[in-house]
């Protein structure tokens, strides 16, 4: 297995970047908000708040604080104007951020201006993110059967922009919550086609809160296994991408297993695995910078792991020749 372009991610929240201390090649906008604070967050409502409106001094501040690091922009979250039902109620980010834009000629005219944006900036080949962790409410709690149609229209907007952006499926929370995902990408997309047409990978999320017996090796191969099966009962061969992986504060030995998760998720081949939040209290990654490092370094692209043996302790994992036990 070979090591992707920008396999090691990195998000931040209220600090305009991670500092060039830590090894990182790839971002998300996903909670970040640079200095600007917690309401600026760099999500579509925010960006063009209103028909015609488009605030990116956020984005900007995404874009230029990380020269040369790969982009996830995570889509969704479309402002109130673009939803004509009433409001299903407990968005995360209020309003009707947790419902389908139904307009979807004007969404799709938004997410060209946005993709245009960034294309000015010299910044093209971004990785475009669906949705959020559609199984849970808060950010998504629309009918899953409208995202077929809404898939469609978001890449055919973005790839008229830049033919070399990558699209990526809406994530769930965690590979126990997929079924919303399966949904997704085998759902039709009202011409033919369905969510998986028009993605280039799928997106998940791993977290483990309280059952900490779980958290080794082992389980991130099953975690993975079973990501790929929902793919092979579906009859699909799209690469994984981990684009949110973290701790909670009070987990033991997160230096360790943040190492445990990088170089696991990388052996079996996932396209990127994103560390959430480089800068959180409650989620952190700063304190383990140096564990971090160790193996983001062995983890450059195009590095070749030949052999993963995954334990419950740890792993034994060869990098370009070289035997590493962890």
């Amino acid at each position: 297995m070979t090591v992707p372009e920008s396999y090691v991610g990195l998000s931040t929240s209220d600090i305009v970047a991670a500092p060039s201390s830590i090894t990182f090649g790839l971002v998300r906008t996903w909670d970040y908000r640079a200095d600007l604070g917690l309401t600026r967050r760099c999500v579509v409502k925010n960006l063009n708040p209103s028909a015609g409106v488009y605030n990116y001094d956020v984005f900007d501040k995404l874009l230029d604080n990380n020269p040369g690091k790969q982009v996830i922009f995570c889509l969704g979250q479309p402002a109130d104007y673009l939803v004509s039902r009433s409001a299903i109620g407990g968005a995360y980010l209020s309003g009707k951020a947790n419902m389908c834009p139904d307009d979807l000629a004007t969404w799709a005219t938004v997410v060209q201006d946005i993709c245009a944006h960034a294309a000015a900036r010299g910044r093209t080949g971004l990785v475009w993110e669906l949705w959020n962790e559609i199984d849970q409410t808060a950010s998504y709690a629309d009918s899953v059967a409208l995202l077929g149609p809404y898939a469609k229209a978001t890449a055919q907007a973005i790839r008229a922009i830049d033919p070399t952006a990558v699209i990526l499926s809406p994530s769930c929370a965690g590979f126990s919550n997929r079924a919303p995902v399966g949904a997704f990408l085998a759902n039709t997309d009202g011409a033919g086609g369905t969510g998986a047409t028009w993605c280039d990978g799928v997106s998940f999320h791993y977290y483990n809160f309280t059952q900490y017996g779980y958290e080794h090796p082992i389980n991130y191969v099953n975690a993975h296994s079973a990501m790929r099966s929902m793919l092979t009962d579906l009859g699909l061969s799209l690469p994984l991408w981990v684009t949110e992986s973290g701790f909670p504060s009070t987990a033991p030995n997160i230096g360790k297993r943040y190492q445990h998760r990088m170089l696991t998720f990388a052996a079996l081949g996932c396209k990127c695995f994103l560390g959430y939040n480089y800068d959180s209290t409650a989620f952190p990654v700063s304190p383990y910078a140096t564990e971090w490092n160790v193996v983001a370094d062995l983890l450059r692209p195009g590095a070749v792991i030949s052999k993963l043996v995954a334990g419950v302790a740890g792993l034994n994992i060869t990098i370009d020749g070289m035997e590493y036990t962890f």
